[in-house]
């Protein structure tokens, strides 16, 4: 599978590629860059984000479905060098397309460590509402909930 935004002008400036890793299941569930808590995953996508003129891979995301809440959640994550050029932003909106229009989401959440200022402007930027912070058990700090609705997402790009 392949998520390209060439013919969608809402979307952005056509620089990303985003390329399936896989679906998997909890049994052969591998995020080794992602600070989460693995063992309350049932299932997740997994994509690799690349540069569309080069084909070279700058960072993951994907959406992962937790056993204890009915909701899909995101995450995203950059090599460092390619942070802060909107990369992050663009993947989103890609991986929003793809999970309202071909997997027919409703709804989708970002839990953000309280204090990551870099991952929540990339949610708001994305087009997500924040909702407040939630106190998780399994971080140190209050987790910032963000969520995005297919409706919203759909208004958003027109």
């Amino acid at each position: 599978m392949i998520v390209d935004n060439t013919n969608n002008n809402e979307l952005g400036s056509h620089r990303l590629i985003l390329r399936s890793i896989g679906t998997r299941n909890k049994s052969s569930l591998l995020i080794s860059d992602i600070d989460m808590p693995k063992k309350n995953i049932t299932s997740f996508v997994e994509l690799t984000i690349a540069l569309k003129e080069s084909d070279r891979i700058i960072g993951t995301c994907g959406l992962i479905k937790k056993k204890e809440f009915d909701e899909i959640g995101c995450y995203y994550a950059l090599f460092p060098e390619f942070q802060g050029n909107g990369y992050a932003i663009e993947a989103l909106r890609l991986l929003f397309d793809y999970a309202f229009n071909s997997l027919n989401l409703t709804r989708i959440k970002a839990d953000v460590p309280d204090g990551n200022i870099r991952a929540w402007k990339v949610a708001e930027r994305s087009g997500m509402t924040y909702y407040g912070n939630i106190k998780n058990e399994s971080y140190s700090k209050q987790i910032m909930v963000f969520s995005i609705t297919r409706d919203n997402f759909k208004n958003q790009v027109g």
